[in-house]
């Protein structure tokens, strides 16, 4: 390297609880969508598969080859949305479980990424514990207003958000590759 590329980020394979990806409107009711949250450390790559009011969150990486899910931004399920598909090799997932029920990877799961929805928001970690405090959640609101943010988390975003010319950080100013 001669100081002007970028360091090679590492990936990581979870996130702090607490974190708000978006409103839970950023995903059709039977939809998937793309998040990329980035870290000093590196950056996490996973989806979340919306079923009407609730969320089911995966780390973006097949079981058979470890390749991202999707060739196509946002292509994670499949034509009739019942399924969460590997468009690599064809492997076939349950949306809310994460098992493979077809392709290479038959009997593997996907890594749960738990995430859960809080006043509207999808939020990273698994839900309040019953009986604490009905009806109130507790999330960063991250995304919603940078200085918020936990100080380790230079930056989240859906990566489907980042336009070539507006790629900067929350309230950081850093550029942003993929």
């Amino acid at each position: 390297m001669d100081g002007t590329e970028p360091a090679q980020m590492s990936r990581l394979h979870s996130t702090p609880p607490g974190i708000t990806l978006g409103a839970l409107d950023l995903i059709p009711s039977t939809g998937a969508r793309n998040f990329v949250v980035q870290f000093k450390a590196g950056r996490f790559h996973g989806f979340v598969v919306r079923r009407e009011q609730h969320v089911f969150g995966y780390v973006d990486r097949c079981p058979h080859m470890g390749l991202s899910l999707a060739q196509e931004l946002d292509r994670y399920l499949t034509e009739d949305s019942s399924l969460i598909t590997c468009s690599w090799h064809g492997a076939l997932f349950e949306a809310d479980t994460g098992q493979c029920v077809a392709g290479p990877c038959r009997g593997a799961r996907l890594t749960e990424w738990p995430v859960h929805v809080c006043d509207s928001f999808i939020v990273t970690g698994p839900p309040p514990a019953a009986g604490k405090q009905p009806g109130r959640c507790r999330h960063t609101g991250a995304s919603v207003n940078p200085i918020q943010r936990p100080k380790k988390i230079t930056r989240i975003h859906s990566i489907n958000e980042v336009r070539p010319a507006a790629r900067t950080s929350l309230g950081g100013g850093e550029s942003s590759s993929h």
